[in-house]
């Protein structure tokens, strides 16, 4: 039902949205909107899985291959961003219309693997600094001879509980930022890409 939404939506915004008294228009159809919105996206997540277990996989054959393994995947990763991505915004300007004329745009592959490459590689840069955050405010915050004795006795676990919960409080609340960070930058960078070659 999303990819229905999807078009009911843009076709209402734009037909609601005008300049000069010439009103934007999209002639999206459900068939592209279902393979852009709902198979596309299943088919690359279920690519991650298979490279993911690849990727683990090798890791018990030696662990220089499945670091390849893992970088494969952050490959994998990169191209399937920048595909979706480039389908996506195909998919929505070449369907807008202003008035008569409609918008015609010429999208590189390369172009959006270079945001991804950035995306990608900005996220696992805030994943380092939230977990070196982490490592140093929590270092010598939990003994964990300790904890493991309060696991085996309940009791005794009263104590124990609030560094863990601090320890997940400063973690999620890293990996939050980091995400909001990230999908910040990956909608500027794009947005940036796709506004300067409308013609």
């Amino acid at each position: 039902i999303i990819p229905w939404i999807i078009v009911k939506s843009m076709m209402f915004n734009m037909r609601m949205t005008s300049f000069s008294n010439v009103r934007f228009g999209f002639k999206g159809d459900f068939s592209g909107s279902y393979f852009n919105f709902f198979f596309l996206p299943a088919l690359l997540i279920i690519g991650f899985g298979i490279c993911a277990a690849i990727a683990f996989g090798l890791f018990g054959l030696h662990p220089f291959i499945g670091i390849i393994g893992v970088l494969g995947c952050f490959v994998y990763i990169v191209f399937a961003l920048a595909y979706f991505t480039k389908r996506n915004s195909e998919f929505y300007l070449k369907n807008m219309s202003f008035g008569e004329g409609n918008f015609e745009t010429s999208f590189n592959l390369k172009d959006f693997m270079k945001i991804s490459l950035k995306t990608v590689g900005f996220g696992a840069l805030l994943l380092a600094i939230v977990f070196g955050v982490l490592f140093v405010a929590t270092y010598g915050m939990i003994d964990f001879a300790a904890l493991q004795y309060s696991l085996e006795n309940p009791e005794a676990s009263e104590e124990y509980i609030m560094p863990i919960l601090t320890v997940m409080a400063i973690f999620y609340i890293g990996l939050i930022l980091a995400w909001v960070a990230t999908i910040a930058l990956f909608f500027v960078l794009n947005r940036e890409y796709i506004y300067c070659l409308l013609y």
